[in-house]
């Protein structure tokens, strides 16, 4: 059992270190090559003047990060110091007149340095940018975008064995921005990276009906390579998206037959645990690498003090109540177009369900209990983060659309397994 723990965290470590060479290997394409680029997106007005633009009914378009996410590396000399500091030009506002002034002088001034998160963004961002430009670059993203959400379809499809997969992916895609996102390129590298979290899993080794440690701790060893990566490459934005997606596939890769059981349930709980400990734990290595470089007590007074601030600070926009983060998003997504629809379609298939199966209602219960407990850590996330998913609703109402696309799959998975479990009963009654 010691071998098997020490080669788990030697994996572990060795999947940090292999990020950080990635984040300072994309710090390697030449900043005037990027900045070029970007120049030119001004002057074809693709790189924006604001820093928040409505652009579909009751939603916003995040170009504060994305002109800071674009210019994240510029302005600062050394890689190694610029993969781990993190120097942008800033938001909209800021980056606009710094660009104006490199094409005028050819120099390159960073407002700050916010080296808070990973952004791992930057080793798709940075050489793509280099290399197609901003256009060319959300052309790209929004390409990997649909390839991967088909990709957790066919996969979730395929172990199935039936279209119910598909309903979990429905709602994001109808009901969200999800195939905008890439107006925003932190936002839409993040997606990317937390829908991996689930193709990761299901391109795995499936997990047994009896207990097997080698192959359950492979399978919590990608859960946490899955958290690892969102932590690496988002800003808090979807964060809730790669938990509860993730944990979903461990369920699915679950034998099916009888998935409501106590091992199924003790994995379920295991993978919510290993994805959170390896997306802080991930996170936290970010801070130890740059505190080598500014200082302990300075990087550590300013993780402090933010984290602190996004988990529970007072702002105006956030007020306090249970579940009123949860309601706050809610109501917010209800705004977006076809999100009634997709919550009435929810309604009806839920209601279908329990109508089918109401002579089989207890284990129809059962079942969908275990395949819906994904749902539960939207609004885990929800209501811990409270004060970042207030302020941010407009980025955080997405993880409603998670959340009633994996009921929507428990309902009608739930359904074919009751009825599969009822048929076999009466089988064995009959013989």
């Amino acid at each position: 059992m010691l071998r098997r723990g020490l080669k788990f965290i030697a994996r572990q470590v060795a999947f940090v270190f292999a990020l950080l060479v990635l984040l300072v290997g994309s710090h390697l394409v030449s900043d005037e090559r990027i900045a070029d680029q970007l120049v030119e997106a001004q002057q074809d007005g693709d790189f924006s003047e604001q820093n928040w633009i409505l652009t579909r009914p009751a939603n916003l378009q995040d170009k504060y990060a994305d002109c800071f996410g674009a210019t994240l590396g510029l302005g600062e000399d050394g890689v190694v110091t610029s993969a781990l500091r993190s120097p942008t030009l800033g938001p909209c506002n800021d980056a606009n007149p710094r660009l104006d002034s490199y094409a005028a002088t050819g120099d390159l001034t960073s407002s700050f340095d916010y080296y808070r998160y990973w952004h791992g963004y930057t080793v798709v961002t940075r050489p793509a940018l280099a290399a197609f430009g901003l256009a060319g670059t959300r052309y790209l993203l929004t390409f990997l975008i649909g390839a991967v959400t088909l990709a957790i379809a066919y996969l979730a499809t395929k172990r199935i064995g039936n279209l119910a997969a598909g309903l979990v992916v429905l709602p994001l895609a109808a009901s969200t921005d999800l195939l905008w996102m890439a107006s925003s390129i932190p936002t839409a590298v993040g997606v990317i990276c937390a829908l991996l979290g689930p193709v990761l899993i299901m391109t795995g080794p499936k997990l047994s009906e009896l207990p097997n440690p080698d192959n359950d701790a492979r399978v919590m060893g990608r859960v946490m390579m899955a958290a690892g990566l969102v932590s690496f490459a988002d800003l808090l934005s979807v964060t809730a998206i790669g938990w509860s997606l993730t944990v979903l596939a461990v369920v699915i890769m679950l034998p099916q037959q009888d998935v409501a059981n106590r091992r199924s349930l003790k994995l379920t709980a295991a993978a919510s645990l290993a994805w959170i400990v390896g997306y802080l734990a991930t996170w936290a290595a970010k801070w130890l690498f740059v505190a080598f470089d500014l200082g302990f007590s300075t990087v550590w007074e300013n993780v402090r003090l933010r984290v602190g601030f996004r988990i529970d600070g007072e702002h105006v926009l956030v007020s306090g109540g249970p579940f009123r983060t949860s309601q706050v998003n809610f109501q917010y997504w209800l705004e977006q177009p076809f999100a009634n629809q997709m919550l009435f379609m929810a309604a009806i298939v839920l209601a279908s369900s329990v109508y089918v199966q109401r002579q089989n209602l207890r284990i129809w219960g059962r079942h969908f209990a275990l395949l819906s407990a994904p749902a539960l850590l939207v609004l885990v996330w929800y209501e811990v983060v409270r004060n970042h998913n207030q302020i941010h609703h407009w980025l955080a109402y997405r993880f409603w659309a998670v959340l009633v696309g994996i009921v929507m799959f428990a309902s009608v998975q739930a359904t074919n397994l009751a009825r599969s479990k009822s048929q076999v009963q009466v089988d064995s009654e009959d013989h």
